[in-house]
C-alpha cells in the first residue's frame, strides 16, 4: 500500500474542490436562453449610471430598470482590448418605453445590493439586443488547468522526495 503524504492529499483534496466548483459555475453559466429565469416589461428607465454604480470603467455599464422587475439591472458592456465583452450587444439602441424580455439568474447578493448583475441575454419583440460574453469560461477553465498543473507539481514533488510526510 502506497502511503501519500498529508501536504499531498490535501492539495489533491483542494484542486478537486476548487475545479468542481468552477466546473458547476461554468455550467451554470453557459445554460440555454430558455432554462434562465425572465421577466418581460416596459423599460422605465435606461441610464449610464445608477446612484454610485459603476465605481470603474465609467462607459462600460449599462442600467436598466424595468416596470415589472423590483431590482436594477446591470449590463457590461466594455469593447476595450481585455474586456470580456458582450458576444453580441445593442443595448444603446433600446430606449425608455421599449418592451423586452432579460433572461438572468438570481443569487442571494441580488437582494443586499438591489442590482442584478447577472443578466445573459436581453430580447426586444423577438430579436436579441444583448448577449452577455463568457468571462465564466475563461476564468474557470484557468483556475481548473492551473489545479491540474498544481496537482501535476506537487506529484513531481513527492515522487523527488520534496514534499515531506
Amino acid at each position: 500500500m502506497i502511503v501519500l503524504p498529508l501536504r499531498f492529499r490535501v492539495i489533491i483534496a483542494l484542486c478537486i474542490v476548487i475545479s468542481i466548483a468552477m466546473g458547476i459555475a461554468m455550467l451554470r453559466d453557459s445554460k440555454l436562453k430558455y432554462n434562465y429565469e425572465q421577466v418581460s416589461g416596459t423599460i422605465v428607465s435606461i441610464d449610464n449610471h445608477f446612484r454610485n454604480q459603476p465605481t470603474h470603467d465609467v462607459g462600460k455599464f449599462r442600467y436598466l430598470q424595468l416596470d415589472t422587475y423590483p431590482y436594477i439591472l446591470e449590463l457590461f458592456i466594455g469593447k476595450d482590448f481585455g474586456d470580456f465583452k458582450p458576444k453580441f450587444e445593442q443595448v444603446d439602441n433600446l430606449h425608455t418605453g421599449d418592451v423586452v424580455t432579460v433572461y438572468y439568474y438570481d443569487t442571494n447578493d441580488i437582494k443586499s445590493d438591489g442590482i442584478n448583475r447577472h443578466v445573459k441575454f436581453i430580447d426586444k419583440a423577438g430579436e436579441n439586443y444583448f448577449a452577455a460574453g463568457s468571462a465564466m469560461h475563461y476564468v474557470g477553465l484557468f483556475i481548473i488547468v492551473s489545479c491540474i498543473l498544481l496537482s501535476l507539481l506537487s506529484y513531481y514533488g513527492w515522487k523527488q522526495n520534496k514534499i515531506a510526510y
